[in-house]
């Protein structure tokens, strides 16, 4: 079954799509999105029926208040853009950002929030309660937008949180609600090694940090296997290493720097991966009697949908939707959407993106990424049904006490 409401939606499919490529095509990074929000601002602005809060410097919130009363809903989209050169270049909405690229989607779920409140506008009689439409800044970069959007109290009498992301491991059509784990705790740690440096031709006289760098990593990647039980999940990556230069290759460095990204579920393991990076750290560099700086920067932390709410939002949908609702298991990456699930009643949905093209099956975070655009409808769909439908069922569980 269709809900009625959406015979009109293709009305509206200009415009998604017009946003989405506006947006892909003026990208901005964490906590730099000015030009964004205040493209997404001006556009509140010419709407009848809503509130704007200006939640932080670069985010704004837009806020439905219907006449009837009823359940406080948010719907969640990130607006920033990654540090990648777009590879993309004869797309006719390339990004025009040198250096800067939409390789998650954020244009996407930007847009559909954006077209969201259009249609919310020109339907406000039919709205329920209140309806919070919240467009985040710094999702990709820690600590993270969504905590400071929760810091300013906004958002402290919501009844339910709604997020969804683009998922190119899915095809268009399909849309993955499960309970429990989401996504990962996401952290980073970085190590400075203080060596000696030298002539290569004397490394006897020098201390090579480099040297005692590949021990650590090594000692690093099997943190997963030999210091956490194998009943919980775990993933190091050392991304980057930094020591010498190319020109001059036969001097031995005086310091190297290296670090990398971590990834678990359990909330206890974080810290025991932290606690065994010093072990390791004590013992090599000990050994070796050079100095080190370390420092473990704790990300966002696993969005877990809650059971009940969300067993609703996919009865629902599967009832509403013409879409394949499955249930995957969580995702590694990480999400900055925890500092809200963590708090309020939540569901994070993922929206499938790909129709078996390769141009469309590229991953996220690729300088290829795209998306089949008909997923926006999709996400629109969901973001709707969510403010109407399941404003209602909320309205009626919350004025029944359950």
């Amino acid at each position: 079954m269709t809900l009625e409401y959406f015979n009109n939606l293709e009305q509206y499919t200009d415009d998604l799509l017009e946003r989405r490529r506006y947006l892909h095509q003026h990208p901005e990074t964490s906590f730099n999105e000015f030009k964004t929000v205040e493209y997404i601002e001006s556009f509140l602005q010419s709407l009848d029926h809503v509130e704007i809060i200006k939640s932080t410097q670069t985010s704004v919130i837009g806020v439905f208040k219907s006449k009837k009363p009823g359940s406080r809903i948010g719907l969640r989209a990130d607006i920033d853009a990654l540090p990648i050169q777009e590879e993309l270049t004869d797309l006719d909405y390339c990004s025009t950002n040198n250096g800067v690229m939409h390789a998650c989607g954020h244009d996407g779920h930007t847009a559909m929030l954006m077209t969201a409140c259009q249609w919310l506008d020109d339907h406000y009689d039919r709205l329920v309660g209140e309806i919070y439409c919240i467009f985040q800044h710094a999702e990709e970069l820690p600590p993270g937008g969504a905590s400071q959007i929760m810091a300013t109290g906004a958002l402290d009498n919501l009844d339910y949180i709604y997020g969804q992301h683009v998922l190119p491991e899915l095809e268009v059509g399909t849309v993955d609600i499960k309970k429990g784990p989401v996504t990962t705790n996401s952290d980073g740690y970085k190590v400075i090694i203080y060596g000696l440096g030298g002539h290569a031709s004397t490394p006897s006289k020098a201390i090579n940090p480099i040297n005692i760098a590949s021990k650590l990593i090594q000692a690093f990647n099997e943190i997963p296997s030999q210091h956490i039980d194998a009943q919980q999940s775990a993933v190091v990556s050392n991304t980057y290493i930094k020591a010498g230069n190319s020109i001059s290759l036969n001097i031995i460095p005086d310091t190297l720097e290296f670090g990398g990204n971590i990834r678990t579920f359990d909330a206890d393991v974080p810290k025991h991966i932290e606690d065994s990076m010093k072990q390791i750290l004590e013992g090599i560099c000990g050994a070796y009697g050079v100095g080190y700086k370390f420092s473990y920067e704790v990300g966002a932390r696993s969005v877990h949908n809650d059971d009940v709410k969300t067993t609703l939002l996919q009865d629902i949908v599967r009832n509403s939707l013409d879409v394949n609702v499955i249930e995957r298991k969580p995702d590694m990456f990480g999400e900055d959407f925890s500092a809200y699930s963590q708090v309020i009643p939540a569901t994070f949905a993922m929206i499938g993106s790909h129709n078996h093209t390769k141009e469309t099956q590229y991953p996220l975070h690729h300088p290829k990424f795209n998306i089949d655009e008909s997923a926006l409808t999709v996400g629109l769909k969901m973001l709707l049904t969510v403010a109407i439908e399941y404003g209602k069922q909320l309205t009626n569980m919350k004025l029944k006490g359950e």
